[in-house]
């Protein structure tokens, strides 16, 4: 099965096709990887240029390991002949080479940084959608590039996995920045939805209690199970074998039991921190807004990148593609890994945006700044007009 997919690889290659196309005619057609996956765009070139192939062996093809690992590619490997039968003729091999070499097989880019790139979910299966730059042409003959999201799954498998699910990249980034302001202009609806927040971690401490004694009364019925097993293994009331058996399940229970508690634990340690006051997040949301509005098309990616968590695409009757919700993240659990807390030295300390950095490990005192936004945690907010999304496929 191999060698059939290797062989019609190269022949769909150097008939023309490209390499989305390739792997989607493979993926239609059921064949999967070695590791039982679907076939991608890398996977179909990573197999065209493998020399083994056509019986030759690749010998340091990677260089600068410690550094780079994978990516430490060397342009200039060792390639000896093999020792095993070869696969595809040298004739298709020079077919398929130059063919490879003549392309350019770098993605159409855009000037424009792509503001959310991975943050959007593709509304169909839920992967990440990606930047695609779309040229047309005008009736003048001048090219114009437009800019798109769309599913990466789609984008590296073809129509077998998804598809396109695009959204308009531009109308997309302006409304995910509206969302964020119009918290900041109607504070009433910052204070409600911080409210609602509230009250769900306090319904979830309820229901985290609530399994909390349930599961401690089972242990204690475990722990008295176990004493009239042993009381009876004692007195050899039941045969050994039995005994044993029944030790094993509830010990096995027991264990599962206290691996549950002490999540539960976890989360309701973290729970009981995480009542939002509304003021720091209003204070901070608004110096966002204004930094934003004078910032640089790359300064807002690295803004929106800090504080948007995801991005949820719902598809629409007539194939439209809308935004249903925008999910910011708040968290201020580690000082010394919080994204938050590098969003925080951008809109109110000296931090340059050359230099993300984060609280260092040998920091005594939390900057004054700092300190009125401790100690939040995560925030999720919902749509704001859920029963009137915007066409972000409106070209008017």
């Amino acid at each position: 099965m191999g060698n059939i997919i290797v062989k019609l690889i190269f022949t769909e290659y150097a008939q023309g096709k490209g390499l989305k196309a390739v792997a989607n005619i493979l993926n239609k057609n059921g064949y999967i990887t070695k590791k039982g996956k679907l076939f991608s765009i890398n996977g179909v070139a990573t197999i065209l240029d493998n020399p083994m192939y056509i019986g030759k062996i690749r010998w340091m093809r990677l260089q600068d390991w410690e550094a780079k690992r994978r990516k430490g590619k060397n342009p200039n490997p060792i390639i000896v002949d093999g020792t095993h039968i070869p696969i595809i003729s040298d004739e298709l091999w020079t077919i398929v080479q130059e063919r490879r070499a003549s392309k350019s097989f770098k993605q159409r880019q855009s000037n424009e940084p792509f503001i959310l790139n991975a943050l959007l979910r593709c509304p169909k299966c839920g992967q990440g959608m990606v930047p695609a730059v779309v040229t047309s042409t005008r009736k003048d003959g001048t090219k114009k590039k437009h800019r798109y999201y769309e599913c990466g799954d789609f984008l590296n498998k073809g129509t077998t996995t998804c598809n396109a699910n695009s959204i308009r990249a531009n109308e997309a980034e302006e409304y995910v920045f509206s969302v964020i302001k119009k918290l900041v202009q109607d504070e009433k609806l910052l204070i409600e939805k911080i409210l609602g927040i509230n009250n769900i971690t306090k319904d979830d401490e309820s229901a985290y209690m609530k399994e909390v004694k349930q599961l401690d009364n089972r242990l204690s019925e475990i722990s008295k199970l176990q004493e009239r097993y042993f009381k009876a293994f004692v007195e050899k009331l039941f045969p050994i074998d039995m005994l044993q058996e029944r030790l094993k399940q509830v010990a096995e229970e027991k264990t599962a039991i206290e691996h549950t508690l002490s999540e539960i634990k976890g989360k309701l340690h973290q729970s009981s921190h995480k009542f939002i006051e509304p003021k720091p997040i209003h204070q901070l949301l608004q110096r966002f807004v204004a930094t934003y509005e004078e910032a640089t098309r790359e300064q807002k990616k690295d803004l929106i990148q800090l504080l948007v968590k995801k991005v949820k695409v719902i598809s629409l009757p007539q194939r439209k593609r809308v935004i249903e919700s925008v999910e910011l993240e708040f968290d201020f659990e580690d000082l010394h890994k919080s994204k938050s807390i590098v969003l925080i030295h951008h809109l109110f300390g000296d931090s340059s945006w050359k230099q993300l950095s984060t609280i260092s490990q040998s920091e005594k005192h939390l900057p004054l700044y700092l300190q009125d936004f401790l100690p939040l945690f995560m925030i999720r907010f919902v749509p704001i007009y859920p029963k009137s999304p915007i066409n972000l496929l409106n070209q008017n």
